[in-house]
């Protein structure tokens, strides 16, 4: 699944006359990803992730931003 930025970027790529090999494009792009990558796993580390239902009752833990975002997104 691709984010919302690469699905951005993939769209101006095709309405503009932009190189995609570029070296100054491909540095917008991965600024632009790692942005919103950042801002993905500090939203995730803010919340509650997972709730188990356990036996004894409900848990609350915390799940691994990295892992929730290369699970989401990772190509």
């Amino acid at each position: 699944m691709k984010t919302p930025m690469e699905l951005a970027l993939s769209k101006i790529e095709l309405m503009k006359d932009i190189d995609p090999h570029s070296n100054r494009w491909e540095n917008f792009k991965k600024n632009c990803i790692e942005q919103e990558k950042t801002h993905i796993k500090d939203a995730y580390d803010n919340s509650i992730n997972t709730i188990l239902l356990l036996p004894s009752g409900i848990k609350s833990e915390k799940g691994n931003a990295e892992d929730y975002y290369n699970r989401t997104y990772k190509k």
